[in-house]
């Protein structure tokens, strides 16, 4: 029996248009404050690695004035709508679309935002449409997947979308400040990506594989998101103990395959930086931090930006693709992607071309 194969057809991934350097924001946030708390803010702020955030609604830095919900909700949805053009452009869906939005921010921001998507694709009406709201982009991934496997869709639309950027720097610290508190809004940034799955056999897919399935791994704590020198000492010695098992995990079983790891922070993808290199996928995770560093935390949206640049610089995904995130409180999240046959040229100039048309 020859297996089916299906295909990744389109990707597209924007950020917030507003750009502010994180040394700015330190400075806003920390303006009003007491010594001790404005040194804490900018001790972490500094120890996040981040050089710049990526916010969809404006922010006047003086003003530290917040968006209101409509303006918020609005923001998702033309962010996710700009990604939406840039993975589709002129591609007839068929009939039989499904359509999945993944979201990490509180419900309430993304209101009518499937609705909105369904309208922009134009959709017929009864078909698969499901809001996911997770840290990570796994349980949409794995879903779409199923959907194609069963033969339930031809066509699968996968919407990510994280504004939290704009939620947590929206309104000033309270003047007690606490870690936790400062933590919490010093790398996100705004970002939509979207995929578009298929089984249709198309021309001009960015690659095709033959199965998508999900794998557990190890659970994390706080600690993968804080910055060594930063972190309480007891996060750091939870760090320490939980790398040891991830670090043996990784040793024993990535040099049978490429790893795209993306993580909430800097921490864990500098302590995995030797076992990567060892096992021959040091570019994806350098990847990975440098756009960590150059964007911020994009939350659900990071593993679609991650793949996207990937492909840009042509790394070798074959014979399979191992995703895997890392989000504090929650089981690190293992997408494996087998089967994998990418024409890297083309998939290169594909990307670049998309780019062009949707700068």
């Amino acid at each position: 029996m020859v297996s089916r194969r299906y295909a990744l057809q389109g990707i597209g991934a924007v950020t917030g248009q507003h750009v502010h350097e994180q040394a700015a924001l330190a400075r806003s946030l920390g303006a009003d404050l007491a010594p001790a708390a404005r040194n804490l803010v900018k001790q972490v702020f500094e120890a996040s690695g981040v050089r710049e955030r990526h916010l969809e609604l404006p922010r006047d830095l003086a003003a530290k004035e917040r968006g209101s919900l409509a303006e918020l909700v609005q923001a998702g949805r033309t962010l996710a709508t700009r990604a939406l053009f840039e993975a589709l452009g002129e591609v007839e869906l068929d009939p039989r679309t499904a359509l999945l939005v993944c979201t990490d921010a509180p419900p309430c921001l993304h209101a009518g935002l499937a609705a909105h998507l369904v309208e922009q694709l134009q959709l017929p009406k009864g078909g698969i449409v499901r809001e996911l709201h997770e840290a990570t982009l796994r349980p949409g991934l794995v879903f779409g997947a199923r959907l194609l496997e069963a033969r339930l869709a031809r066509d699968v639309v996968i919407v990510a979308l994280s504004t939290r950027g704009s939620l947590v720097l929206g309104e000033p610290l309270p003047a007690e400040v606490t870690f936790d508190e400062v933590r919490e809004c010093c790398a996100a940034s705004d970002g939509a990506a979207v995929l578009h799955l298929s089984s249709l056999g198309r021309p001009g897919a960015l690659l095709r594989y033959q199965r998508l399935r999900d794998l557990p791994l190890l659970q994390a704590d706080g600690a993968s998101l804080s910055p060594p020198a930063a972190a309480p000492r007891g996060e750091r010695e939870g760090l320490r103990r939980w790398r040891g098992d991830l670090r043996r995990w990784l040793e024993e079983d990535a040099a049978r395959r490429p790893t795209l790891l993306v993580s909430g922070g800097m921490a864990l993808p500098a302590l995995l930086a030797e076992p990567a290199a060892a096992a021959g996928w040091g570019p994806f995770l350098a990847l990975s931090r440098q756009l960590y560093r150059d964007r911020g935390d994009l939350g659900v949206t990071s593993m679609i930006f991650a793949l996207e640049r990937a492909l840009e610089e042509g790394l070798d995904f074959s014979p399979d693709l191992r995703f895997v995130a890392l989000e504090p409180g929650s089981p690190a999240s293992v997408v494996l992607l087998g089967g994998v046959e990418l024409e890297k040229d083309g998939a290169v100039h594909a990307v670049a071309a998309r780019r062009m048309q949707n700068p």
